[in-house]
């Protein structure tokens, strides 16, 4: 087993793999910033020698941390440069950023709670992906609770899709159409309701 060296690397010679298929919505990457420009603390990226670009490094994990560090003005960042062919370029792109656990809701919960006994819950709702309504949940939940009864705490997922033009115009269409689950749902939770409905009823 080989030991990786994290090297300093100027942020300028960092680029993007034009096929990175990894989103993170506003919120979370807002919450990022705050993260790394209170603390100064990040993962280091993993980077391989551009193919094409002397002296540049193409990103093959990390792409939401540069953007947020460049915004932060950082000149240099921490990488970990890996020897990779294209191929593995690739599958490395499609696993690094999907390859990933799931919560286990109690443990969650118990982890919530630790940190509420630290931070108040607007600081809570800055930092963390979940949303101040369900850090309320997550608060409720006891380690003795039957786990049947945690299932609607569960954190929600996000699915990813690719879909030609004219398909994505029919899913707007029906979305757009769909009647609100709830008074006061926001736009996200109604688009997501509608498009399980839509999936529920569907003639296979």
């Amino acid at each position: 087993m080989s030991c990786k060296v994290i090297e300093r690397i100027g942020v300028d010679l960092l680029l993007g793999h034009p096929d990175n298929p990894n989103r993170m919505s506003k919120s979370n990457f807002k919450k990022l910033v705050g993260h790394i420009k209170e603390s100064g603390d990040y993962e280091p990226l993993i980077v391989r020698r551009h193919r094409e670009k002397e002296g540049f490094y193409e990103i093959l994990n990390g792409h939401h941390r540069t953007e947020v560090l460049r915004e932060l003005g950082y000149d240099k960042v921490d990488c970990v440069v890996w020897d990779v062919s294209d191929e593995r370029a690739l599958m490395l792109l499609a696993t690094l950023n999907r390859l990933n656990g799931r919560n286990d809701v109690k443990k969650r919960a118990s982890l919530i709670n630790e940190l509420s006994e630290k931070f108040d819950i607007k600081e809570l709702t800055a930092a963390l992906p979940e949303t101040k309504k369900a850090i309320e949940k997550l608060k409720t939940i006891s380690a003795s609770e039957p786990v049947l009864r945690i299932e609607e705490y569960e954190i929600p997922e996000t699915l990813v899709y690719i879909v030609t033009a004219e398909q994505k115009a029919f899913v707007e269409r029906m979305v757009n159409d769909a009647i609100d689950p709830g008074k006061g749902a926001s736009d996200a939770k109604r688009r997501a309701w509608a498009m399980v409905e839509i999936l529920r009823f569907a003639k296979i």
